[in-house]
């Protein structure tokens, strides 16, 4: 949630970030080694092992949130991808809640209203379901829309439910009953469950650019392909694992030249699925 800038950043936004995560890897019952939100002690010790450079004293009971962290000039860029990879195990188990969030930003994007048919979120959703699923652990109910928003409505307590003479879906509020009609309302009665969405949209996010390079290069190689004779692109193959070195370069640079934002974009495995899912999902 913090970007790699090299821009310091307050212990107290980490600490209400790792309160936020802890609730929710804890509502979700995923399995961790710890029984408690990390303390300002613990996110000490864990970004100076890192390699971060902290100002203040954040151990301080008046001044600890003050304190500030942000990246060292020498801070190894292995440190970045072991972080990359520890968010990508909480990350695959929180798949239908990522699909919904970003079904909810994307058609908020399209429409330019807060105000959202559940009938359309739940068409976007099932779209993300398809191209995104080899990227995670499915489970049983990740197919079932309405399943999927009434546990996240019990289980996290992000959202509570309340009848109204319509279905409505509140992304903040939710709330619903049992006639068809349905309005999904992205509003947030407090910041703790806007900050749940929006992790919730960032977990997606680190795979859209990789699937987006990845596309349109097979598009290109496509087109150059069956430029030739009728059927010449039935008689040509793609060495994949030259592909996916080709694109994992290309990607990096991106990354350092600042045109993909994500770190997690650059990770081989990503590459190497999505092209997978990409010719299952066109046929080529």
């Amino acid at each position: 949630m913090f970007d790699h800038s090299g821009e310091p950043h307050k212990f107290k936004q980490l600490s209400e970030a790792t309160q936020n995560l802890f609730r929710v890897i804890e509502a979700k019952g995923i399995k961790t080694l710890v029984n408690y939100a990390p303390s300002n002690y613990d996110l000490k010790f864990a970004l100076q092992h890192m390699g971060y450079d902290i100002k203040g004293s954040p151990l301080s009971k008046k001044r600890g949130m003050d304190a500030t962290f942000q990246r060292s000039k020498d801070m190894h860029s292995v440190t970045d991808f072991r972080l990359v990879y520890q968010q990508a195990q909480i990350g695959a188990r929180l798949f239908s809640e990522t699909l919904l969030a970003n079904a909810l930003e994307a058609l908020k994007q399209k429409t330019d209203s807060t105000l959202l048919a559940q009938d359309e979120v739940k068409v976007v959703y099932m779209d993300l379901l398809q191209i995104f699923k080899s990227e995670f652990i499915l489970n049983e109910r990740a197919s079932e829309f309405s399943e999927v928003v009434r546990a996240e409505t019990s289980a996290t307590g992000a959202y509570f439910q309340e009848e109204r003479p319509a279905e409505s879906i509140q992304v903040g509020e939710l709330s619903s009953s049992t006639t068809s009609a349905g309005v999904i309302s992205l509003a947030f009665s407090d910041s703790s469950k806007e900050w749940q969405h929006q992790y919730y949209f960032q977990i997606l996010r680190r795979f859209v650019d990789t699937y987006f390079i990845v596309g349109l290069t097979l598009l290109t190689l496509i087109d150059i392909l069956s430029s030739g004779k009728p059927g010449t692109i039935q008689n040509s193959s793609i060495d994949k694992i030259a592909l996916t070195k080709g694109l994992m370069k290309y990607i990096q640079k991106a990354y350092v030249d600042g045109l993909v934002v994500q770190l997690n974009s650059c990770l081989s495995p990503s590459v190497s699925t999505s092209i997978s899912r990409l010719t299952q999902l066109c046929s080529y």
